[in-house]
């Protein structure tokens, strides 16, 4: 006799998908990408002791249960490295065919994929189930602390820059961080290098890249210098450094990022450029320096069957404020 089929083991389906891709809820605030389920609600009956077409499991609820599963695994990882499989087809209820039962082993892959799913769900595949943009501000201008030569001339101890990422509720943060969202913090030298130390600081931002603001975690995307295990998740109501990269050179000078959580919709970013190196002749640092933030917002599609959907999209970025400009302390 065939395995049967629960309506027990669909919903557990269900239940595990929604928590993924569903609304994040305080109660499992690391769960939910905020994304509408195509899955139907639960099913309810047993159709072994109750045989009423209402009682059935159809292929077309396993069919959608499947394509939110695919939604989720594809923003993770990208449609390339997902094998598909066919859609169950067939109706039991007008056929009355074995062949068009669902088979145990068709919902024992259902739930090793959903194992996956779960255990990746911070994942994202940047290049196409996300957009790099700029953290702009409410009047739509970017993000951005610049300190130029012309008019500051050299510069020499710390620059500081302090901005805030605000969005609209605290649903809303969780959900852009669940859903592999990220704060992103590049910074930039231009400009004339007439001494070393202008030098080992241009190379300096040059090495650190962009530092990445994600859930549970704070990183370069070059690996240069060093993260912290500090994300959304871990703010507190004071300053926590997330990461530090020194000059290969002038060992007392670092790159800082430094975040506290002013409220339960918004985060409070601290950039330092802090020049510590001890010398006889303190010179002074030459050129341009600019610190943006950008976001990682996650926004893809994917084609299931021949029919495209969305993956996961955050459709509201959050907005940005400048506290401070790249100033001198």
């Amino acid at each position: 006799m065939p395995t049967l089929v629960t309506a027990t083991r669909f919903n557990n389906l269900r239940g595990r998908i929604a928590s993924i891709l569903g609304a994040s809820q305080l109660s499992t605030p690391q769960f939910g990408y905020g994304q509408t389920l195509t899955t139907p609600s639960n099913v309810v009956g047993n159709y072994t002791s109750n045989p009423t077409t209402v009682n059935l499991v159809e292929n077309e609820q396993y069919r959608d249960l499947y394509i939110d599963m695919v939604r989720a695994r594809i923003h993770q990882i990208g449609s390339a490295a997902f094998t598909q499989q066919p859609f169950p087809v067939g109706s039991y209820n007008t056929n009355g065919a074995s062949t068009d039962k669902i088979l145990d082993s068709y919902i024992t892959g259902l739930e090793s994929l959903m194992t996956t799913i779960e255990s990746n769900k911070f994942s994202i595949f940047e290049s196409t189930q996300a957009s790099l943009e700029p953290l702009r501000n409410a009047a739509g201008f970017a993000v951005v602390g610049t300190r130029n030569e012309f008019g500051n001339g050299p510069w020499n101890r710390t620059l500081s820059f302090i901005f805030t990422v605000n969005f609209t509720s605290e649903q809303a943060r969780r959900q852009f961080f669940n859903a592999g969202g990220q704060v992103r913090i590049s910074s930039a030298h231009s400009g004339t290098q007439p001494n070393s130390k202008t030098q080992q600081w241009a190379a300096l931002l040059s090495n650190v890249g962009s530092i990445s603001f994600a859930a549970n975690s704070t990183y370069s995307t070059t690996s240069y210098g060093t993260g912290s295990a500090i994300g959304n998740y871990g703010l507190t109501g004071s300053y926590q450094l997330l990461y530090r990269g020194f000059a290969s050179v002038y060992t007392g000078n670092a790159f800082e990022v430094y975040a506290l959580q002013t409220s339960g919709t918004q985060i409070q970013f601290r950039v330092y450029l802090a020049d510590n190196q001890s010398e006889n002749v303190d010179e002074g640092v030459f050129g341009n320096v600019t610190v943006s933030a950008n976001l990682i917002r996650p926004e893809g599609t994917a084609t299931i069957n021949g029919t495209s959907y969305t993956t996961v999209t955050i459709a509201t970025a959050p907005i940005g404020t400048v506290v401070t400009n790249l100033i001198q302390i």
